[in-house]
């Protein structure tokens, strides 16, 4: 078995826990409380460790390697048909804005759909469907959370030291997400009417910066400090306070995908 810490990260959804490691990933289902962890290997494709020692572009990296490990999970789930429903909804009603020369392409689909439809309610939507699935997945997040800090700080992986954690985490995504939107939602208000793909450009860049504000957080030192505050004030929103039997699933979770890797998980 080995000594080293694994670099474990995790995912929660309303019905599961996820935990992941160098070679693949261990689900935990939140509602069957009956089922074993689901380990499956599939090692993550990771750009961001070439890149990883320079600044503004590895968070460039970051989105590439999102992109593609989320195309491999919906592989994985046989959940590919979703996309391509997306994509061809996409392609048939969606109008295309031409802000150059201020008119609208449409295909005899898209007509259907009035154009101001997709400017603002559909976003609107989009926001609502993530902001509900957070909210749901809370629980979970926060018992995620304290698994991987009792294991990072190299206690034995009991219900009891679990419980103990802190809900909110440095490494947290929230952190990230919280960053994104203090940036880029200025964007969104002063684009001045910019051509599309430059916006998008803007969007990458502002989300690169936010990996940047997000390493930063880490940090054990004042600017670290300050720099997370954002982040933890966003976790009281997306953690709350998980049950035994949760903690108890999340404690099987990473305990199976340590088995599964070689790595010790109690001193």
């Amino acid at each position: 078995m080995k000594n080293k810490i694994l670099n474990v990260a995790g995912m929660s959804t309303p019905d599961s826990i996820s935990f992941f490691g160098d070679n693949g990933d261990c689900l935990v289902d939140t509602v069957d409380f009956k089922s074993p962890p689901r380990y499956t290997k599939i090692k993550p494709y990771t750009l961001i460790k070439k890149v990883k020692n320079i600044p503004i572009i590895r968070g460039y990296a970051i989105i590439i390697d999102m992109i593609i490990n989320l195309i491999k999970v919906l592989f994985k789930y046989k959940l590919w048909l979703v996309v391509i429903g997306v994509v061809l909804f996409t392609l048939f009603f969606r109008p295309e804005t031409v802000v150059e020369i201020k008119e609208v392409k449409e295909t005899p689909l898209s007509s259907l759909i009035p154009h101001q439809f997709w400017d603002y309610w559909m976003n609107i939507a989009l926001y609502l469907i993530i902001l509900v699935y957070i909210f749901l997945a809370t629980k979970n997040h926060a018992a995620e959370h304290k698994a991987i800090s009792a294991y990072e700080l190299k206690q034995d992986l009991s219900i009891t030291n679990i419980k103990s954690q802190p809900k909110e985490n440095r490494r947290c995504g929230t952190v990230l997400v919280v960053w994104f939107l203090i940036i880029s939602i200025p964007l969104f208000f002063f684009n001045f009417n910019i051509p599309g793909w430059l916006n998008n450009i803007l969007q990458l860049t502002a989300f690169s910066f936010s990996y940047e504000i997000f390493l930063l957080a880490r940090r054990d030192d004042a600017i670290g400090k300050i720099v997370y505050s954002a982040g933890w004030l966003g976790q009281k929103l997306t953690t709350r306070e998980p049950n035994t039997k949760l903690l108890e699933r999340s404690r099987q979770g990473i305990m199976k995908l340590l088995d599964e890797e070689g790595y010790r998980y109690r001193k």
